[in-house]
């Protein structure tokens, strides 16, 4: 009976770890294809069963935490005009659709252009902690790779 209990728990614990390094939300980190620097920390949490992202820091040497987003929305979902990048909400309202994939129209904000695009996010399969961000209008999209950053701190 002691043993059964000891699988049980041992087998519960497993599947708690598991589940917890397959969560979207979080930190993750944003590498610029350029110079291989990071360049920012993306915050994504749930609120009312939606998902939602926002910069918690940015990282790159020439980036000042103080500087604004002058190509941003003055109006509308993503009305960031003039706020700081540091705390600015880039994504906003994703929907869980399939298993692990989020998805929301409107739902990301690139905020160096200004521009916003319908979004889709998931986890990749092999790899847990890379997150595939999806940016698209019509059949033309984007997709960038996140990192999780608990992760790479070890790099």
């Amino acid at each position: 009976m002691k043993q059964k209990s000891v699988i049980v728990i041992a087998i519960l614990v497993l599947w708690a770890l598991i589940s917890h390094g397959q969560s979207i939300t979080g930190m993750w980190k944003k590498y610029s294809k350029k110079t291989g620097d990071a360049v920012s920390l993306i915050d994504l949490y749930l609120e009312d069963g939606k998902l939602y992202g926002k910069i918690s820091d940015m990282l790159a040497p020439k980036k000042d935490n103080s500087e604004t987003c002058k190509s941003c929305p003055e109006s509308g979902k993503f009305s960031n005009k003039g706020k700081t990048f540091r705390g600015l909400h880039i994504i906003k309202g994703l929907q869980k659709e399939d298993e692990g994939i989020w998805e929301g129209e409107n739902g990301i904000l690139d905020p160096l252009s200004g521009r916003i695009y319908d979004c889709k996010m998931w986890i990749d399969e092999d790899n847990p902690n890379l997150l595939k961000v999806r940016g698209y209008i019509g059949f033309i999209f984007k997709t960038i790779t996140l990192y999780r950053a608990q992760d790479i701190s070890q790099n």
